[in-house]
């Protein structure tokens, strides 16, 4: 019991929390809404239950006919007034307060993205909350703000019937209680399978997403004809398609079962039958009640039947909001401590040290062991050694993306955990093996959000390679926005993240295998460029083609997560240790 009152407070407190949220987002928006709905509530009662009532009472008690027309013409004036808002706010008001609410809700949810810590996309689990969050959130808090003043609406109009008639007929009322009560119930047991069932079906649609590229997209066209990788793909697809069919088939039935007792029970028992049935006895063997009563309450009893199922529903969707919210709230879990790390700004690098660095990832896996590193200013370092053996893991602790589990990492003998992140990664510029190419003008995908110089940008290219392939900078790159977007191949899309390196100039720059897409030619010239123009920055090199990275001032050999070798090329070529093996591997090949 106590869990359960417990889990009952967590759905309001998360309604809540995503209704203050739209608030935030637009005040106006969200006071008028609230207006517009309790105004609703009051004409709606008014035309639907008093309005017959009050004309026949009028003709019952010998009212002028002018009397009636006046009544008749201040309540048409009143609801066209009424209707007139309504469709003001339906068509103009709240399509465009929605769509700012949106955006600003989404800008909330990718700062928050933006600002996490790297180590949470190292989690399988974190693309499924994030998955789930982005779907939420465009929809979910505004649904729940709508919900509760449909909730408001409802009490008003179930208020303003009431005064009117339980005096005379508190019977009806009651009767529209139970039926209230029951549905609650009933309700609430619903969403749980509701939710449930869509959790099911969200899992599987993951998997029907990913099947699905794999079955059409270009990259893996030529693998799918020129092997049978498509028929086991479409296997699983299939498989997967029927394993929905069992859950909508399992899980609708439930709900329809619960659906189906609600509408029989609530609806037809207590309202289609109860009601009239009571109303009938009264009149036929008490002749209580006059026309004008009997309309009433035969209105008022449908009126409080549909607001109580409507208000039935209400609470089945705000349970349904408070739980599909946690998806919501999950964004909040996500860690961001290295991310919201604030400190005094950085001085210039003299010296990077790692000093006894050991890392696990989240999954428990090693990822280096009590490494020792000593980086000078304008040295050219390379780091080298087989896949998996903690080159861009090293790299990835010196860019403060992790912390080390134990040791440290200095700059100029000072812990970079006590700088401000943004100050010390600003330092670096970095041409990641698996760099992103951006849907947007060349222009920006080389000045990456950097102030735009047009000079340092021309020089950029140019030291990459790029000044015969680019004459406009503002053509835009791939073809999803712009039908006569540039397509570069593999090697000139490298030659561009270059650029991006060149032209943000910074006094550290790392080159993650800068090279692995370049023909022979262009690798000789790049690495030429690199020690004639950046003798005065410090660089550091991930590379598997080690004759590229011989002139490097320092070499360092690393395996299983530890440095076993470091010195220059010519000091562990006589080393003859596991540089000199993997050297001599890769020249007889």
């Amino acid at each position: 019991m106590k869990s359960s009152r417990l889990n009952i407070v967590k759905i309001v407190n998360n309604n809540f929390h995503m209704i203050g949220a739209v608030c935030r987002a637009d005040a106006g928006y969200f006071i008028f809404s609230l207006l517009v709905r309790m105004l609703s509530g009051i004409y709606t009662s008014f035309l639907y239950v008093y309005l017959l009532g009050i004309v026949l009472y009028c003709i019952e008690n010998e009212n002028s006919v002018s009397y009636i027309l006046l009544f008749l013409t201040l309540s048409m004036v009143f609801f066209i007034a009424a209707f007139a808002l309504q469709a003001y706010y339906d068509h103009i008001f709240k399509p465009v307060h929605r769509e700012r609410v949106v955006n600003r809700l989404q800008q909330g949810l990718f700062d928050k993205l933006h600002n996490s810590d790297m180590e949470n996309y190292d989690i399988a689990q974190m693309y499924t909350t994030v998955a789930l969050a982005k779907d939420e959130i465009a929809t979910r808090p505004l649904d729940a703000m709508d919900n509760l003043f449909r909730g408001v609406e409802c009490l008003i109009s179930i208020g303003t019937i009431i005064i009117g008639i339980i005096p005379a007929n508190g019977f009806v009322f009651g009767i529209c209680i139970v039926s209230f009560v029951v549905g609650i119930f009933i309700t609430n047991v619903q969403s749980k399978k509701v939710v449930q069932y869509d959790e099911d079906m969200r899992i599987k649609d993951k998997k029907i997403s990913l099947l699905r590229c794999l079955l059409y997209l270009p990259e893996y066209a030529k693998d799918n004809r020129l092997s049978r990788v498509h028929d086991i793909f479409l296997k699983d697809y299939n498989v997967t398609v029927k394993e929905k069919e069992r859950i909508a088939a399992r899980s609708g039935k439930q709900i329809a079962n619960l659906s189906s007792l609600q509408k029989m029970f609530c609806n037809a028992f207590c309202i289609d039958f109860l009601i009239p049935f009571y109303l009938s006895v009264v009149v036929l063997l008490f002749g209580k009640l006059s026309i004008s009563e009997f309309v009433i309450a035969i209105n008022a009893g449908a009126q409080i039947q549909q607001k109580l199922e409507s208000l039935t529903d209400i609470i089945s969707d705000f349970l349904k909001n408070g739980r599909f919210a946690e998806r919501i709230q999950n964004i909040d879990k996500i860690q961001c401590n290295i991310e919201a790390a604030v400190g005094g700004p950085v001085d210039s690098m003299q010296t990077l040290s790692v000093k006894g660095a050991t890392f696990f990832y989240p999954d428990g896996t090693l990822g280096l062991s009590d490494v020792n590193l000593t980086i000078h200013k304008g040295s050219k370092i390379a780091i080298v050694g087989s896949n998996g053996s903690g080159k861009s893991t090293l790299i990835k602790l010196l860019l403060r993306f992790y912390d080390a589990a134990s040791g440290e990492i200095l700059q100029n003998g000072i812990d970079i955990r006590t700088y401000d992140i943004y100050s010390y990664r600003s330092q670096f510029s970095v041409a990641f093996q698996d760099f992103n190419i951006y849907a947007t003008s060349i222009r920006n995908n080389v000045c990456m959000g950097d102030d735009m110089d047009e000079d340092r940008l021309l020089d950029a290219l140019n030291k990459a390679g790029l000044s015969d392939s680019i004459k406009d900078l503002n053509a835009q790159l791939t073809r999803e926005f712009d039908e006569n977007g540039i397509l570069f191949s593999g090697g000139l899309l490298q030659r561009l993240a270059l650029a991006r390196v060149f032209y943000k100039d910074s006094d550290i720059v790392i080159m993650d295998e800068p090279t692995a897409a370049m023909d022979v030619f262009f690798e000789k010239q790049f690495y030429d460029t690199i020690f004639k123009n950046l003798k005065e920055k410090t660089v550091i090199f991930i590379s598997h083609r080690l004759s590229s990275i011989t002139a490097c001032d320092k070499i360092i050999f690393m395996d299983h997560g530890k440095i076993l070798e470091e010195g220059t090329h010519e000091y562990l070529m006589n080393l003859q240790g596991g540089y000199y093996r993997l050297f001599c591997a890769q020249f007889e090949s």
